[in-house]
């Protein structure tokens, strides 16, 4: 379809992997993300990923990160073709998590399977909600935002990112 004078042209971040909307590897700094840091992989010292930041969320300590993407999710897709997926290294401090897509605040609690190593933790939009309804093809949703709640409150909770991408027609892992 053609655009029309006004109308935003879809962001393409690789033009030759058109199923990918959105990617993040922190290999080189990474400016679009806030309330955390790009430092060394916990366990692979030759890379690189995002550790979440500590903040208040509902009176308790938590870790948390955020981006503004340079895109509309689902941004016109079909929801169930759109595919977030993050790796996640977590220590066992972790009591619950949230993602949350804003704007309408559409919102999944994955549970990580495994800790002290990297998960790949894949969240189809479908599995995000509010009212318990899913975000519609004509959403505008662009800020993801991470945060975590440890289990014990007086022990430090270490959280890191990595490999964020979001894909159409993909799940994250086979992308």
């Amino acid at each position: 379809c053609a655009l029309h004078a006004g109308d935003e042209k879809p962001f393409r971040q690789y033009p030759e992997f058109p199923e990918v909307l959105y990617y993040e590897g922190f290999e080189a700094s990474a400016h679009a993300w806030k309330n955390g840091k790009v430092e060394i992989d916990p366990v692979n010292p030759r890379n690189h990923c995002y550790k979440l930041e500590l903040a208040q969320h509902n009176n308790d300590k938590c870790v948390t990160a955020h981006v503004d993407l340079p895109l509309n999710i689902p941004g016109g897709i079909n929801t169930s073709d759109v595919h977030i997926q993050v790796s996640l290294w977590a220590d066992n401090n972790v009591a619950e998590m949230w993602v949350k897509l804003k704007n309408h605040d559409y919102e999944d609690k994955p549970r990580p399977s495994k800790f002290g190593q990297w998960v790949p933790m894949p969240l189809p939009l479908t599995g995000f909600t509010k009212d318990r309804k899913s975000p519609p093809r004509d959403a505008n949703l662009r800020v993801l935002e991470l945060t975590i709640k440890p289990k014990a409150k007086d022990k430090p909770l270490n959280a890191y990112l990595d490999d964020v991408i979001i894909t159409a027609g993909l799940r994250g892992a086979d992308a």
